[in-house]
């Protein structure tokens, strides 16, 4: 929208002509200061967003891989023996608590963040962000900070190939390696919902009980696969600090703000 003022000059022959002179309209701007979906036309190109992220993104996941490896083979060392040693104690201990209830818990925890579970939900917040917000920033901090964190998971664990926890399992894996857990990654990166929320949210409350649940969650999650005798506790804070890691470095490449919006006064102000 803009806005046309009008402004009256005399001409050659000593009458009033009219000059208009353009002056942009402010911008939009919804509750609590987050911004209203832009108009259809200026919204934002989808690959103009992507592809100058691209080569940091790759970088990024050769940086991270290389480290997790590292940390990975420190694992498997015998400079890591009594972190191996407290792994396997815990293992025990988690196997000699086993009740049916448990199981039942540690199954419907550890589902959370499944492979298909995390796919579905992240392509169905992707949509709902875009829509809300005709923009795409949002679906892509979350998409590409889950593909990020599967791609670094998928090389480490093939390349590592540390053995899981010398005990019984509960559940089976196509994938016979502990290091890192990838299911508490996954759980991690849904920290991204707690950094979208702080862009277009600024309850206090609502920020605080993000944070606590992105914590929670992941915790939750790790807990349930030691309980499950799929991974040793070592591997479950590699996962968590993994799933973090991927969700900042998207953070960063994206140049995402979760800071960015303005005050509710400063909203109230211009409405």
């Amino acid at each position: 929208m803009r806005v046309e003022h009008k402004e009256t000059r005399p001409s050659a022959t000593g009458s009033m002509t009219h000059a208009t002179a353009a002056e942009p309209a402010p911008a939009l701007t919804g509750a609590a200061g987050s911004p209203k979906p832009a108009p259809r036309g200026q919204q934002e190109r989808f690959w103009d967003i992507l592809q100058p992220t691209l080569v940091p993104l790759l970088a990024g996941y050769l940086a991270l891989s290389a480290l997790w490896c590292g940390f990975g083979f420190l694992l498997r060392s015998d400079a890591a023996r009594s972190i191996r040693d407290f792994d396997e104690r815990v293992a025990q201990a988690m196997v000699a608590r086993r009740t049916p209830t448990w199981d039942s818990v540690a199954f419907y925890v550890s589902y959370v963040a499944d492979t298909f579970v995390k796919i579905g939900a992240t392509a169905l917040l992707a949509v709902l962000f875009w829509w809300a917000w005709r923009r795409w920033q949002e679906p892509l901090l979350l998409a590409l900070s889950l593909i990020l964190e599967a791609a670094v998971f998928l090389t480490v664990t093939k390349i590592v190939q540390r053995p899981r926890p010398d005990v019984a399992r509960l559940e089976e894996s196509p994938i016979d390696s502990s290091f890192p857990s990838g299911h508490t990654a996954a759980a991690a990166v849904y920290a991204a919902l707690a950094i979208i929320l702080f862009r277009h949210c600024q309850r206090r409350s609502w920020r605080i009980a993000a944070v606590v649940a992105s914590l929670v969650v992941p915790t939750m999650v790790g807990t349930a696969r030691v309980y499950a005798g799929m991974h040793a506790v070592s591997d479950v804070v590699g996962g968590i600090l993994l799933g973090f890691a991927c969700l900042a470095a998207v953070t960063i490449i994206l140049r995402y703000h979760p800071f960015e919006g303005r005050k509710p006064q400063q909203a109230a102000a211009t409405n």
